[in-house]
């Protein structure tokens, strides 16, 4: 009973949580820190002595290609900025809908799912981001900590990788586009059974660093960022993360490959999608929340044949209704709140149209 009690609470409390949570991201993505702008507000300097104290600079040269970056389970990687290794585990999946009707399927998992199916399943292999112990552009070093790429990711295939002793080690072995670590002989996929897939960003002979300079020493500038929503519900306090999950730091720190112009372009390209991504997946949070919401009301509905249909299909275009107006409203709000000079105009239009029309109107 207590059990159904919790089940019944979480059901009712979780899609507002997603709503809200929606809406927090569209508004704080208006707001985030336009670091292609602050890119294109730095001072351009030819070597690190020719960096003023305290102000963000760029700097275009050549770099040190020479510098690898340590692979752990395989040999190391030459000719990239960062190397993202992405490992999987083959195991169950569990979904249960709104009938409380619980699906089970098997695939490939970055992080294994807890629940009873695989509770003796055990994850041994880790993703991660792999960084050379530093980069070097001209005379500059630049630190790795906390550097940030906008670069796109390519594929690295298994043939131009080698495993190490560590990689052995662990279980790996190559085959074919994974690296695999099977928990028996079979050629057959099971459960239980990890692989490893590697991609990164490629640089180019010629790179531009944005950010702030100390000697010779490239570390960055952390830019003001708005403080984490917090949202309280009696007695407790929760923080949302919003600006881990939009990807919003304020960090300005990048190395890009090309010289400044095409730099540029490419951080005001990855900054546009970005934010269209936030958008995008804020109005789906709330879209989904709100048909969550009324579906947990309507189950029952949805069992009777034929109407069923009808009844899903009819929740599902008024979550559509009532959520992209909420999400437009909700980044038009935020968009006017924190660029009101970039309001100005139109609402001087809008307001100017509307005292001209009544001036026809009483003529």
């Amino acid at each position: 009973m207590a059990k159904d009690k919790k089940d019944l609470l979480g059901k009712i409390i979780f899609p507002p949580l997603i709503v809200f949570g929606g809406i927090m991201a569209l508004w704080e993505n208006e707001a985030r820190f336009d670091y292609a702008e602050a890119a294109r507000e730095t001072i351009v300097i030819a070597a690190p002595s020719n960096a003023p104290a305290n102000t963000t600079v760029s700097m275009t040269g050549k770099l040190d290609t020479g510098i690898p970056i340590p692979g752990e389970y395989v040999d190391q990687f030459s000719g990239y900025h960062i190397v993202s290794r992405k490992a999987e585990i083959y195991a169950w999946d569990r979904d249960e809908d709104s009938d409380g009707r619980v699906d089970w399927r098997r695939e490939w998992q970055h992080r294994l799912e807890s629940n009873s199916r695989n509770r003796a399943l055990r994850q041994t292999l880790t993703s991660k981001s792999l960084y050379p112990p530093e980069y070097r552009l001209d005379d500059l070093m630049v630190d790795p900590a906390r550097i940030h790429f906008v670069d796109d990711y390519s594929g690295i295939a298994n043939r131009e990788l080698t495993l190490t002793d560590a990689g052995r080690n662990a279980g790996l072995n190559n085959a074919g586009k994974y690296f695999y670590k099977p928990v028996s002989a079979s050629s057959a996929t099971e459960l239980g059974d990890e692989r490893v897939s590697y991609s990164g960003i490629r640089h180019t002979p010629t790179a531009t660093y944005f950010g702030l300079i100390h000697g010779d020493t490239a570390t960055g500038k952390q830019f003001p960022v708005r403080d984490e929503p917090v949202l309280t519900l009696g007695q407790f306090r929760f923080n949302l993360h919003i600006q881990d999950i939009i990807r919003n730091d304020g960090i300005l720190h990048h190395l890009v490959n090309g010289d400044r112009e095409q730099a540029l372009q490419t951080m005001e390209s990855h900054l546009v999608r970005l934010v269209w991504i936030v958008r995008l997946g804020g109005t789906i949070a709330i879209v989904l929340g709100i048909y969550m919401f009324f579906s947990y009301f309507v189950n029952l509905l949805y069992r009777i044949p034929l109407i069923g249909d009808l009844i899903g299909l009819g929740v599902f275009l008024l979550s559509l209704a009532i959520g992209l107006p909420i999400a437009l409203l909700v980044m038009l709000s935020s968009f006017l709140v924190h660029n009101p000079l970039m309001a100005t105009l139109p609402l001087a239009l809008i307001a100017g149209a509307i005292v001209l029309m009544n001036r026809r109107a009483k003529t």
